[in-house]
C-alpha cells in the first residue's frame, strides 16, 4: 500500500523524470530535424549505417512526437492530476523503452544514455502499476 506522502513524493519524482525525457527529446528531435546530418546534436550520419535511414530528419521526428510531445502532455497530465495520468505514465514506458530498444537494434551500438532510458521507462511502468493498484 502508498501512503499519502510517499505517492506525492513519487508523483514528484515522475513530474521531474518527465520533463528531464521531454525537455530533452523535444529539443534533440528538434535538432535533428533542423539540421538532419546530425553535427547540431553531436552526431555524425555514420552512426545510421546499419539503420534504413539516410538522415536523422525522420528519427527526429519520431522522437519529437512520440517521445517529446506524449512526455510533455504526460507531464501536463500529471501535474494537473487528471485521473488517467497513471496510464499515460505507464505508457510513456512502453514507448520509451520501445523507441530505446528498436535504436539499439538498428544502430547495433548500446550506451550509457540508452541504458539510462531503459531504466526510466522501467520506472515509470513499475510507478504507474504501483499508484494504479492503490
Amino acid at each position: 500500500m502508498i501512503n499519502l506522502k510517499n505517492q506525492k513524493n513519487l508523483r514528484g519524482t515522475l513530474i521531474f523524470l518527465l520533463a528531464l525525457i521531454s525537455v530533452t527529446a523535444l529539443g534533440a528531435g528538434y535538432g535533428f530535424m533542423t539540421d538532419p546530418s546530425g553535427h547540431q546534436v553531436g552526431f555524425t550520419v555514420a552512426y545510421l549505417q546499419f539503420s534504413p535511414f539516410k538522415d536523422f530528419f525522420w528519427p527526429g521526428l519520431i522522437l519529437f512526437l512520440a517521445i517529446g510531445l506524449f512526455s510533455a502532455l504526460t507531464l501536463f497530465a500529471t501535474i494537473a492530476g487528471w485521473q488517467k495520468y497513471p496510464q499515460l505514465i505507464f505508457y510513456c514506458g512502453v514507448v520509451l523503452c520501445g523507441w530505446i530498444l528498436i535504436q539499439i537494434m538498428l544502430v547495433r551500438d548500446f550506451n550509457l544514455l540508452h541504458l539510462m532510458c531503459l531504466i526510466i521507462g522501467v520506472a515509470f511502468m513499475a510507478s504507474a502499476r504501483r499508484i494504479m493498484s492503490r
